[in-house]
């Protein structure tokens, strides 16, 4: 950690650029798509245990079985490669539906709303003025005065003569 708060692995990374191309997709990817719906809703799998699953199968399955997934492999990567030469000419890239890449707007990372500001905004004055919620103890049946004062005191006196 640096003395800015920075961390130095993050000095040789470069930038991201939110309008690049998307990633391409693998065979492996195109399978998941469309076999985990599939077992979910036949066997009532979770999405863990259909993603296991096809884990299985597709280690299982032959290479004539696998080869429409890599053929959309294949054409994805072809867009992939072209989106991304397209992107370094011109700075932006067309997408299937013919809109640029420029045009989109992009969403907004979802900020975990906690009612404080990020730490590197807390001041130790904030930090410590911060109120601490305490549980508030709520009078129960069970713990009332008069079964607390029943349960201490001995049940029957024994008169010894």
């Amino acid at each position: 950690m640096m003395a800015d708060g920075q961390k130095s692995s993050d000095l040789h990374k470069p930038e991201k650029d939110e309008q690049r191309p998307k990633k391409t997709t693998t065979s492996y990817m195109f399978f998941l798509k469309t076999k985990v719906p599939e077992l979910m809703k036949e066997n009532k799998l979770t999405l863990v245990e259909a993603s296991k699953e096809c884990s299985e199968l597709w280690k299982k399955m032959s290479d004539s079985k696998k080869k429409p997934f890599e053929l959309k492999s294949e054409e994805d990567q072809l867009r992939h490669d072209k989106e991304v030469e397209e992107f370094k000419s011109k700075g932006y890239f067309t997408l299937a539906d013919g809109t640029k890449s420029c045009e989109i707007k992009i969403k907004a990372k979802k900020v975990k709303k906690t009612g404080e500001p990020p730490l590197e905004k807390r001041t130790p004055e904030k930090v410590v003025a911060s109120p601490v919620k305490k549980a508030a103890k709520v009078p129960s049946a069970k713990n009332s005065p008069d079964k607390v004062a029943r349960k201490t005191t001995p049940k029957k006196i024994q008169k010894t003569q």
